[in-house]
Protein backbone atom coordinates (compact mmCIF):
# COMPACT_ATOMS: atom_id res chain seq x y z
CA UNK A 1 0.00 0.00 0.00
CA UNK A 2 1.21 3.45 -1.28
CA UNK A 3 1.37 5.95 1.59
CA UNK A 4 1.07 10.16 1.04
CA UNK A 5 4.30 9.83 3.44
CA UNK A 6 6.00 7.45 0.97
CA UNK A 7 6.83 10.83 -1.70
CA UNK A 8 8.04 13.18 0.85
CA UNK A 9 11.70 13.04 2.96
CA UNK A 10 11.66 14.29 6.25
CA UNK A 11 13.55 17.09 5.19
CA UNK A 12 10.86 17.84 2.31
CA UNK A 13 8.21 18.06 5.19
CA UNK A 14 10.21 19.97 7.72
CA UNK A 15 10.84 22.47 4.96
CA UNK A 16 7.16 22.61 3.95
CA UNK A 17 6.39 22.82 7.56
CA UNK A 18 8.90 25.69 7.92
CA UNK A 19 7.68 27.56 5.09
CA UNK A 20 3.91 27.59 6.86
CA UNK A 21 5.09 29.10 10.12
CA UNK A 22 7.01 31.94 8.25
CA UNK A 23 3.74 32.99 6.74
CA UNK A 24 2.51 33.48 10.19
CA UNK A 25 4.67 35.67 10.98
CA UNK A 26 8.04 35.95 13.19
CA UNK A 27 8.07 35.24 16.81
CA UNK A 28 8.53 37.75 19.24
CA UNK A 29 11.76 38.38 20.81
CA UNK A 30 10.64 37.21 24.49
CA UNK A 31 8.74 34.29 22.06
CA UNK A 32 10.74 30.37 23.42
CA UNK A 33 12.69 28.60 20.22
CA UNK A 34 10.30 27.22 18.04
CA UNK A 35 9.14 23.84 18.87
CA UNK A 36 11.33 22.59 21.83
CA UNK A 37 11.64 19.06 22.38
CA UNK A 38 10.23 19.73 25.54
CA UNK A 39 10.31 22.48 27.99
CA UNK A 40 10.44 22.69 32.03
CA UNK A 41 6.96 23.60 32.51
CA UNK A 42 5.62 20.61 29.78
CA UNK A 43 8.18 18.26 31.09
CA UNK A 44 6.60 18.19 34.87
CA UNK A 45 3.02 18.27 33.15
CA UNK A 46 3.99 15.51 31.30
CA UNK A 47 5.48 13.02 33.66
CA UNK A 48 1.66 12.21 35.11
CA UNK A 49 0.80 11.82 31.24
CA UNK A 50 0.26 7.76 30.74
CA UNK A 51 -0.10 6.21 27.21
CA UNK A 52 -3.88 6.22 27.30
CA UNK A 53 -3.80 10.01 27.61
CA UNK A 54 -1.54 10.55 24.99
CA UNK A 55 -3.31 8.56 22.72
CA UNK A 56 -6.39 10.72 23.49
CA UNK A 57 -4.42 14.45 22.60
CA UNK A 58 -3.50 12.28 19.45
CA UNK A 59 -7.00 11.50 18.67
CA UNK A 60 -8.31 14.74 19.66
CA UNK A 61 -6.11 16.26 17.21
CA UNK A 62 -7.12 13.39 14.73
CA UNK A 63 -10.61 15.06 15.08
CA UNK A 64 -9.44 18.27 14.13
CA UNK A 65 -7.99 17.62 10.86
CA UNK A 66 -9.99 14.65 9.61
CA UNK A 67 -11.54 14.83 5.99
CA UNK A 68 -14.93 15.97 6.37
CA UNK A 69 -16.38 12.55 4.86
CA UNK A 70 -15.14 10.54 7.41
CA UNK A 71 -15.77 12.83 10.38
CA UNK A 72 -18.71 10.17 11.68
CA UNK A 73 -16.10 7.20 11.57
CA UNK A 74 -14.81 6.01 14.78
CA UNK A 75 -11.15 7.08 15.51
CA UNK A 76 -9.20 4.49 17.34
CA UNK A 77 -5.89 3.89 18.58
CA UNK A 78 -4.87 1.43 15.45
CA UNK A 79 -7.37 3.22 12.87
CA UNK A 80 -5.31 4.23 9.78
CA UNK A 81 -4.79 7.49 9.56
CA UNK A 82 -5.02 6.71 5.37
CA UNK A 83 -8.27 5.44 5.54
CA UNK A 84 -9.42 8.73 7.57
CA UNK A 85 -8.98 10.75 3.93
CA UNK A 86 -5.23 11.73 5.81
CA UNK A 87 -2.67 13.20 2.72
CA UNK A 88 0.51 14.84 2.91
CA UNK A 89 -1.18 18.26 3.60
CA UNK A 90 -3.64 17.11 6.38
CA UNK A 91 -0.12 14.80 7.65
CA UNK A 92 1.56 17.96 7.93
CA UNK A 93 -1.26 19.69 9.67
CA UNK A 94 -1.65 16.88 12.29
CA UNK A 95 2.25 17.02 12.71
CA UNK A 96 2.46 20.89 13.34
CA UNK A 97 -0.69 20.27 15.74
CA UNK A 98 1.05 17.53 17.98
CA UNK A 99 3.61 19.75 17.83
CA UNK A 100 2.67 22.63 19.45
CA UNK A 101 0.18 21.15 22.26
CA UNK A 102 2.46 18.19 23.10
CA UNK A 103 5.82 20.45 22.81
CA UNK A 104 7.65 18.17 20.62
CA UNK A 105 9.69 18.60 17.34
CA UNK A 106 9.65 15.65 15.29
CA UNK A 107 13.32 15.35 13.84
CA UNK A 108 13.52 14.52 10.06
CA UNK A 109 14.58 10.34 10.73
CA UNK A 110 10.76 10.29 12.43
CA UNK A 111 8.66 12.00 9.74
CA UNK A 112 7.66 9.18 7.46
CA UNK A 113 4.72 6.73 7.02
CA UNK A 114 5.96 4.49 9.62
CA UNK A 115 5.25 7.47 12.16
CA UNK A 116 2.39 8.73 10.80
CA UNK A 117 0.60 5.35 10.33
CA UNK A 118 -1.86 5.23 13.04
CA UNK A 119 -2.69 7.19 16.83
CA UNK A 120 -0.95 4.42 18.37
CA UNK A 121 2.29 5.18 15.88
CA UNK A 122 2.07 9.00 16.24
CA UNK A 123 1.65 8.32 20.39
CA UNK A 124 4.66 5.67 20.61
CA UNK A 125 7.17 8.44 18.80
CA UNK A 126 5.81 10.72 21.04
CA UNK A 127 6.60 9.19 24.09
CA UNK A 128 9.80 7.96 22.69
CA UNK A 129 10.69 11.66 22.23
CA UNK A 130 9.13 12.65 25.46
CA UNK A 131 11.39 9.88 27.27
CA UNK A 132 15.00 11.32 25.41
CA UNK A 133 16.61 13.33 27.11
CA UNK A 134 17.35 16.73 24.99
Amino acid sequence: MTHAWDSFSGEHVKSMTTSLCKKAGPPDKHSPAPHPIIDGESARLLVSVDMDECIDEITAAVRRHIADEHESRLVGPDTALSDLGFGSLRMVALMVDVEENLSVSFPSEMINAQTFRTVRSVADAVAKLLSTPS
